[in-house]
């Protein structure tokens, strides 16, 4: 992905992205020169209908891990996509809830989410409040920091990016690179992994990992829920959900059936049932 950029000094341009990004106060373009990178990335995606999320928007709160200093500027670096990628979607989505509000800017709308990258059940929840089947273009992690937080991230979200999307991990330390970097490769059948340690001022933290999709992951279930929701008629994604989980649970039934023959201590509970209330899809 990076091999034209790196040979050809790239980083060293100027571009349409790094005067936005300054303008706008984020330290894409100043602090970090990820700008070149970024243009170089989505240009030819600049006038498309793109849906991007950027994890972390950048509180001035500093009781706040990661926080920018009580002088930063939140939602920098969303204004910024917003104004470059004029037809797309934006969303936002910080720990801190006190700079959770969407705005109406003069190119569009930003929308804000709250995601803890160190609460599982935060991060699913964030996905829950999408439709079924929702898919992002280029997703940002720009959040907290540190290796279990950026893998706890791309663990639960890496799903929630298309086929030919991308996403980026920025503001790698010299050890969080190396523990992320080994942590994303046992993904390399599904995503083409490149990074960068990009030549600028700042020697901490100046990387990035990058990763775009070419297939999604198919689990057992995946595999399983794909085959039976392609039988059905209805197009109903809720529908679809109750009634795969049904025939998921009539399948694995048949498997502890089978199992048992070998195995008199496998639990067969004839009396699962699917919880009809209470889910958000």
């Amino acid at each position: 992905m990076l091999c034209l950029f790196k040979q050809n000094e790239v980083h060293l341009a100027n571009t349409e992205l790094c005067d936005i990004m300054r303008e706008e106060k984020s330290d894409k373009s100043t602090g970090h020169n990820y700008t070149t990178v970024y243009n170089y990335l989505f240009d030819p995606l600049r006038h498309s209908e793109i849906k991007l999320l950027e994890v972390g928007l950048g509180t001035n709160n500093i009781d706040v891990p990661s926080n920018m200093g009580a002088n930063g500027t939140p939602k920098a670096s969303v204004r910024g996509w917003r104004r470059y990628f004029k037809n797309g979607i934006i969303h936002g989505a910080d720990v801190d809830k006190r700079i959770l509000i969407d705005e109406e800017t003069e190119n569009g709308k930003i929308y804000t989410h709250h995601i803890d990258q160190l609460d599982l059940d935060v991060i699913t929840k964030f996905k829950k409040s999408f439709n079924m089947g929702f898919k992002f273009d280029i997703i940002i992690d720009d959040g907290l920091h540190t290796a279990k937080a950026n893998i706890n991230l791309f663990e639960y979200l890496n799903d929630m990016v298309k086929i030919g999307g991308f996403y980026i991990i920025e503001d790698l330390n010299k050890d969080v690179y190396k523990e992320v970097l080994d942590y994303v490769v046992k993904y390399n059948d599904v995503f083409d992994i490149d990074h960068i340690t990009i030549p600028h001022a700042n020697k901490h933290d100046n990387r990035m990992v990058i990763l775009r999709k070419q297939k999604d992951f198919l689990s057992f279930e995946n595999k399983l829920s794909i085959h039976y929701l392609e039988t059905l008629p209805s197009d109903n994604e809720y529908n679809k959900y109750f009634e795969f989980n049904e025939y998921k649970i009539n399948h694995n039934k048949k498997k502890i059936i089978s199992m048992s023959l070998f195995n008199n201590d496998v639990n067969q509970n004839e009396n699962e049932n699917i919880p009809r209330e209470n889910n958000n899809f």
